[in-house]
């Protein structure tokens, strides 16, 4: 059949009665043009099959030898592989077990203020469609883990920054920064505790003080936490957790990703506190958010309770991990001051001032096949990389090794360019 011509490409609608034409639908404004690689991602392409390959952006637990005995024959043997019985808040034994988890860490989180979610990016997305309407504005952090913004932009959310900031007492956030999102109208402050990539633990100071601002300006505050089980010093003051009493409306979010080193099994939770009844409408609403989806799968929640409980296995095999690289990381590179009272998975490593870490990055992986995430895509103020200290313990002092070596020759490079000027 002969092609139409394109001012006959349209469709009969109603019995012959009329015509219309086909349009392209729509997207939403949320979504770029188009999607492509950045250069590094395409370098590491390039060398995904080369032995000499060191990686030390490895974050995924289940790639990097954190493994759990027998969590195959556990997952055959749950009954609710069969069954089925939804509960929109999740199943009660399973709000009960991570009500345990806090109580065991010295948090009276009552197990009918948690609601499941299958990921702690499901549990941002809910909680931006709690608070806020289109076009409403959120205050995250930077340096910070980018996943966040984009969960912002996909809920139709503006997004205002506030800075982490290097001080003798770590890394703190800055309180000028967050009362002008809130003057401006933010609805929700996000604090990472501790956070992604500094390391750094919320004093109980700041706490105590970003809930009070939120308060007075009657937003919400949400504090990620999925990090934190991992401290890296073990002689340093225990990290603060000071969420009773909240005078602001505050939510808590963990899951076993981080806490079990079991992404695979997709287990998240929203803890709320703050003020009685603000607190107990908001649960209201997030489990109504949550029969809408009914996301969490019947097996992980009837496990839930058991993986809690034996925590200790796996957890003591993440900090021996990230115990020995962070060991290997100041041996290798004596001058880097190791903060204390920090946790988490990763390491921020400052570069030489001048030096662009994106180029530097490039240039690391191109002529010594190691692999970092440059301080750009954490919107990092300064040139900086950031390391896995989950990655594999051979691989990691290895590519620390290169590291250090293309670090000290972007410093020598630096100073032979400053000798020249003079």
């Amino acid at each position: 059949r002969p092609a139409r011509s394109p001012r006959r490409q349209h469709r009969r609608i109603g019995g012959g009665r009329g015509h219309l034409t086909h349009h392209r639908p729509r997207f939403s404004g949320a979504f770029p043009d188009a999607y492509t690689l950045n250069p590094l991602s395409r370098e590491r392409a390039a060398l995904a099959r080369s032995a000499e390959l060191l990686d030390l952006t490895a974050a995924n637990p289940t790639e990097v030898a954190l493994t759990w005995p027998d969590l195959g024959s556990r997952l055959a043997a749950c009954d609710g592989v069969s069954s089925y019985d939804p509960s929109p808040g999740g199943r009660p034994q399973a709000r009960a077990a991570v009500e345990a988890y806090y109580r065991d860490r010295g948090v009276a989180a009552p197990s009918h203020r948690i609601v499941l979610t299958a990921s702690t990016s499901e549990a941002y997305s809910w909680l931006f469609t709690l608070l806020a309407e289109s076009g409403d504005r959120v205050a995250l952090p930077t340096p910070g883990y980018p996943l966040c913004a984009d969960l912002a932009r996909l809920a139709r959310w503006r997004v205002s920054s506030y800075r982490l900031q290097e001080t003798p007492q770590g890394w703190r956030p800055n309180h000028e920064d967050i009362e002008r999102a809130l003057a401006a109208g933010a609805r929700a402050v996000v604090a990472i505790h501790p956070h992604n990539p500094t390391g750094a633990f919320l004093t109980g100071e700041d706490q105590r003080w970003l809930q009070t601002a939120c308060a007075e300006a009657g937003a919400a505050l949400i504090v990620d936490e999925v990090f934190a089980d991992f401290p890296w010093h073990a002689g340093a003051p225990p990290p603060e957790f000071r969420y009773q009493d909240s005078a602001a409306l505050l939510f808590v979010l963990g899951g076993i990703s981080k806490a079990l080193a079991l992404p695979q099994l997709k287990c998240s939770w929203i803890a709320t506190f703050g003020p009685g009844d603000l607190a107990t409408r908001a649960v209201a609403h997030l489990e109504y958010v949550a029969d809408t989806y009914l996301s969490v799968a019947t097996p992980t929640q009837l496990l839930l309770p058991e993986l809690l409980a034996e925590r200790a296995h796996i957890q003591e095999q993440v900090r021996t991990r990230l115990t020995a690289n962070s060991d290997a990381l100041a041996r290798a590179w004596p001058q880097l001051s190791t903060p204390r009272g920090c946790g988490g998975w990763w390491r921020l490593c400052p570069l030489p001032s001048t030096v662009d870490d994106e180029g530097f990055a490039l240039t690391l992986l191109r002529e010594r096949h190691t692999l970092v995430h440059p301080g750009y895509l954490f919107d990092a103020d300064q040139p900086a990389v950031a390391l896995s200290l989950i990655t594999p313990e051979d691989t990691f002092k290895a590519g620390v090794s290169r590291l250090v070596a293309a670090a000290q020759a972007a410093r020598d490079a630096q100073g032979a360019q400053a000798a020249g000027r003079q």
